[in-house]
């Protein structure tokens, strides 16, 4: 499998949830201290995290890679080539231009749907050896969906 690059995508905003728990507790026991400002903090974490989900662009000429959250719509714009890393959960992708894009880091790639305007080829890379399933992308314009990286 391949490493993912680091991105603010990839940043362990679930521990969070570790945080409120830890807050709870100590509150329980009456020796925290008021959990308001803490709960302003975290809940300023998701918002941002949720932000960040919103939208993931690649734009240009060249080859690039990029990481985004489940749940993104993800938009591939203009010639060059873009190795996409995924974790489980759904995407939108949306590819405009020449150039190949290619899905990697899951094995079901059944929740990610989208549209293909233009030349390009969208590779899905399943991690194992299964058989996988594949994206749901509509087509218009020469390339395909294809697996295989």
């Amino acid at each position: 499998m391949h490493e993912r690059p680091f991105s603010a995508y990839n940043f362990p905003f679930h521990k969070a949830s570790k945080l409120v728990n830890y807050l709870r507790a100590e509150q329980d026991k009456g020796e925290g201290t008021s959990m308001k400002p803490w709960l302003f903090v975290i809940c300023l974490i998701f918002s941002a995290h949720a932000a960040l989900a919103a939208d993931c662009n690649a734009n240009g000429p060249g080859d690039s890679e990029m990481s985004c959250p489940p749940g993104s719509k993800i938009d591939k714009n203009g010639s060059g080539n873009l190795t996409l890393y995924l974790k489980d959960g759904s995407y939108t992708v949306v590819m405009n231009g020449p150039g190949n894009l290619h899905l990697r880091g899951i094995s079901d790639y059944s929740h990610v749907t989208g549209e293909k305007n233009g030349d390009g080829v969208v590779f899905w890379c399943p991690v194992d050896d299964k058989a996988g399933l594949p994206p749901s992308i509509k087509k218009d314009g020469n390339g395909g969906t294809q697996k295989g990286c």
